[in-house]
C-alpha cells in the first residue's frame, strides 16, 4: 500500500478498526524490527481524573481533598475569581491555621493523594481551588 492515499467514505480503501470496551478504535501497525507475527498493542488509556476543582463553602468546617492517587503529586491553585482566601491543611487540621492561598496563587503539593489534605475559609463565603496531577 502507498505511503500517502486519498479515503473516500464507502469507496477506495478500507481503514481496519477493532472494538474494545465498546468504543471503537482505528488499527495502526507499528513495524518494529522487520516480518514477525502481527500482534496488538495495549497501553494505559489516559487518566480520565487528571485535574478537577473543589468547592468550599463557610457553611462546612473542612472540605477533604478527592481520594485521588498520584505519584508525582499535584499542582493546586486556588480559583481567580475567589472573593475569599482559601486554606490548606493536612487532613484533619484547622483551616484557621493553614497556609492561606490568595485568589489565582498556587502551589505544588508533593503528596501522594489529595485526601492527605484538606481545604477551609475563615470568612463568610465560598471559593474553590483547581488541582492537576503533575
Amino acid at each position: 500500500m502507498a505511503d500517502n492515499f486519498n479515503v473516500t467514505p464507502g469507496t477506495g480503501v478500507t481503514i481496519r478498526s477493532i472494538e474494545k470496551n465498546s468504543k471503537k478504535s482505528q488499527v495502526v501497525v507499528l513495524d518494529v524490527g522487520g516480518a514477525g507475527a502481527e500482534s496488538l498493542l495495549t497501553v494505559p488509556s489516559i487518566d480520565s481524573t487528571f485535574n478537577g476543582i473543589i468547592f468550599i463553602s463557610s457553611s462546612v468546617v473542612n472540605i477533604n481533598g478527592y481520594d485521588t492517587i498520584n505519584t508525582g503529586g499535584f499542582l493546586i491553585k486556588a480559583h481567580p475569581d475567589n472573593s475569599i482566601n482559601i486554606f490548606f491543611v493536612y487532613a484533619g487540621g484547622n483551616s484557621g491555621s493553614g497556609f492561606p492561598l490568595k485568589p489565582s496563587e498556587n502551589f505544588i503539593f508533593s503528596g501522594s493523594n489529595l485526601n492527605l489534605l484538606d481545604f477551609g475559609v475563615t470568612a463568610v463565603g465560598s471559593g474553590s481551588v483547581c488541582w492537576a496531577k503533575l
